[in-house]
């Protein structure tokens, strides 16, 4: 009987679990137990490894199990990180188990402990933790393409942006900092210089970026200034290495941590400043359960450690903007680059009235533009943000387009491997020598991508030494680092690359840029796609002429008169968001709105159907004016990993009356068993993606 215990303990099982389970705790635990320790319980008749979330002295249910074991003699989880934790599971509409799951790495589940000790032999039989200056191959992004002089002076600009960083890091309970600044303004050290300030004062530092492999110049940066002071997180350490990482941040070893999306649950202490490089990027969007965005989570994070959050870009997310320009975040902006240096010629060239003559992809002007500045012994940057030789393959015959059989998407034609790929899965095939449907040999490929780009520039230039960058040729963070080594030294005279060599890079010698196509993204079906294709764009304008030469960039482009074009050509971040803003008013989209997906998947496509019919019905029954509901819809990708896909949008004005509507909705659908038969329902909360 419950009466026999005075306390009751609500521990989260990292299973994936909707809820905490109540345990009593037995009176020989009662000294030991504490909220953010790891405890052995019982579920299911099988031991499992929990966290304790709160403790209580009641417990309304009949019959409860008992803790089994203490594993802990310290929290695991800071009273804060737990506070963050069930922000983002009630936020979200997230399993609390899930979130546990995502804060702690893979291990401490583990029912024996004893991971540190191991951890503490391998350094003592000479084998470090990994660090920052581990990962940055330092001596090799040294050379030309980054300053590391300790000591650079700031310009007027960015020392009154530090000042005011500062400040907030100062502050009792700061607001958070949009770092505005065109590419190339030095954000970067001054986001630095303001981590080593809050480090001085005793405090810690964590630095997110979107993708750890874009940022060699930055872990460079950072352990030269930091050593191994510095922890990293990110997806490619092994789990002993990831476990190390998050002790050494748990138990103070390290003063500042740079990660990706889920160094964002980082156990540092005593937090004095969180930067979010690049803010706008969508890979800080979790693509699972828990559905969160690692941006949000740095703001309400810091809201919990009364510390500044540092959203930094020269693209901002409109969602930011948007907050800056209603005075809910500090707006900073830098509109000149370091030591003046000019910013980019922008020309558009207008396909419609230029002739490209099969099988070219380049106009007249961009390949002239392309041999002067190769004549000049400077690089050239041609830019496609597709991979594969051409988009697809069809037979001219029939009419037979050849897609993915578990996906619903055409398969890209990869030329260097004689394959078609399923970009969305990785399925692959051989290139067919005859039609699937009528057997015709008449088989034809239509778009083209950066395999087709490199193999053009090599027949026009046939003297020129050309570099692909995609992530098909560089596969590994070895063959990355030896691409950017020989583009920095000069080894390299064209690349053809996508985004990868769009962000994050300093390349000393190039001075020209080509967008081969800059309309590539610009009519998917998302409402975001003229954010999106500005940034890309801005980015992309914002690499050649970066060490004192003029840069220029020709855009490419059936598009000119479109605005995100326009205003990415003019690098005028001002004017793309006015014109947006209508767009997105006019529609009732975020920022002015607040938005959620409901994705219905299931192998069975009649069955999927079926249950996407009755979410429908549940989402409309008992709908207040306040809240819309656009589908449930055949989704633009209507079958991805043989699942087919159905959704649904829940749109409101009000935030916390969108939650409390779904969170019924949810309820109705697990009591409606919609979620069984292999049907799946997941509900995104501020979904980055449409498709």
């Amino acid at each position: 009987m419950n009466q026999e215990y005075s306390l009751f303990a609500d521990v989260s099982i990292g299973i994936g679990t909707k809820i905490a389970f109540t345990y009593a705790v037995p009176e020989h635990l009662v000294a030991s137990v504490a909220p953010g320790k790891r405890v052995v319980v019982e579920l299911r008749n099988r031991q499992r490894v929990g966290v304790v979330m709160r403790l209580s002295s009641k417990c309304s249910l009949p019959s409860v199990k008992e803790i089994a074991s203490v594993i802990d003699s310290m929290p695991v989880l800071s009273s804060r990180m737990m506070k963050l934790i069930e922000w983002v599971a009630e936020y979200y509409l997230a399993p609390i188990g899930s979130v546990v799951e995502a804060a702690i790495p893979r291990g401490l589940d583990d029912i024996a402990p004893g991971y540190r000790d191991e951890t503490q032999s391998k350094r003592r039989r000479g084998k470090p933790p990994i660090n920052v200056a581990a990962l940055a191959s330092v001596s090799e992004f040294c050379t030309d393409g980054w300053e590391f002089d300790l000591e650079l002076k700031l310009n007027e600009e960015q020392k009154a942006a530090l000042a005011r960083i500062i400040a907030a890091a100062d502050a009792k309970d700061p607001k958070p900092i949009l770092l505005h600044g065109v590419t190339g303004s030095g954000k970067t050290e001054v986001f630095l210089r303001a981590a080593e300030h809050v480090i001085r004062k005793g405090r810690r530092a964590l630095v997110l970026v979107p993708e750890i492999s874009l940022t060699p110049a930055l872990l460079s940066l950072l352990a030269h200034r930091f050593g191994e002071r510095a922890g990293v997180f990110h997806s490619k350490l092994t789990p002993a290495q990831r476990r190390d990482q998050w002790e050494r941040a748990h138990s103070g070893e390290v003063d500042i941590v740079i990660g990706v999306r889920s160094a964002v649950f980082a156990p540092l202490s005593k937090l004095g400043l969180i930067v979010v490089d690049e803010e706008h990027e969508t890979t800080y969007k979790q693509g699972g359960s828990p559905f969160y965005n690692a941006r949000d989570v740095a703001v309400m994070s810091a809201s919990i450690h009364a510390c500044p959050v540092v959203l930094s870009g020269a693209t901002p997310s409109l969602e930011t903007f948007y907050n800056s320009s209603r005075g809910k975040y500090e707006h900073i902006f830098l509109s000149k680059r370091v030591d003046s240096r000019p910013m980019a010629e922008v020309s558009m060239l207008d396909l419609r009235q230029r002739q490209i003559v099969a099988p070219s992809v380049l106009t007249l002007e961009a390949r002239e533009a392309i041999s002067k500045t190769l004549a000049a012994g400077e690089q050239v940057l041609l830019f496609m943000n597709v991979r594969g030789f051409s988009s697809f393959l069809t037979c001219s015959k029939c009419g037979y387009v050849f897609r993915c059989d578990h996906c619903d998407i055409t398969l890209t034609h990869h030329s260097a491997r004689d394959s078609l790929v399923c970009h969305l899965c990785g399925n692959s095939r051989r290139v067919p020598r005859q039609c699937d449907s009528c057997h015709s040999e008449k088989i034809v490929s239509f778009g083209f991508g950066t395999e087709r780009v490199e193999d053009e520039a090599a027949r026009i230039f046939p003297d020129a030494k050309i570099l692909r960058m995609d992530s098909d040729a560089i596969s590994t963070r070895k063959k990355y680092e030896s691409a950017l080594t020989a583009i920095t030294r000069g080894d390299v005279d064209i690349i053809v690359g996508t985004q990868i060599t769009a962000k994050g890079h300093n390349f000393p010698h190039l001075t020209l840029a080509v967008v081969v196509l800059a309309d590539i993204i610009l009519n998917l079906p998302d409402f975001r796609a003229a954010e999106r294709t500005f940034q890309l764009l801005t980015q992309v304008c914002g690499r050649p002429g970066r060490h004192g030469k003029q840069g220029k960039v020709l855009l490419q482009t059936y598009s000119p008169e479109h605005c995100a074009i326009k205003a990415a050509a003019a690098q005028d971040y001002a004017l793309f968001f006015e014109q947006e803003m209508k767009f997105r008013k006019k529609l009732g989209l975020p920022p002015l709105t607040r938005l959620a997906s409901i994705l219905i998947t299931g192998r069975d496509q009649d069955k999927t159907m079926v249950a996407a019919e009755l979410v429908g019905e549940l989402l409309r029954s008992g709908l207040t004016e306040d809240i819309s509901i656009l589908g449930p819809a055949e989704a633009p990708i209507a079958k991805l990993k043989d699942r087919f896909r159905f959704q649904a949008f829940a749109r409101s004005y009000n935030s916390k009356r969108l939650h409390a509507y779904l969170h019924h909705k949810l309820k109705e659908f697990e009591k409606a068993k919609l979620g069984s038969g292999g049907v799946r329902i997941s509900v995104d909360i501020d979904p980055v993606s449409m498709l």
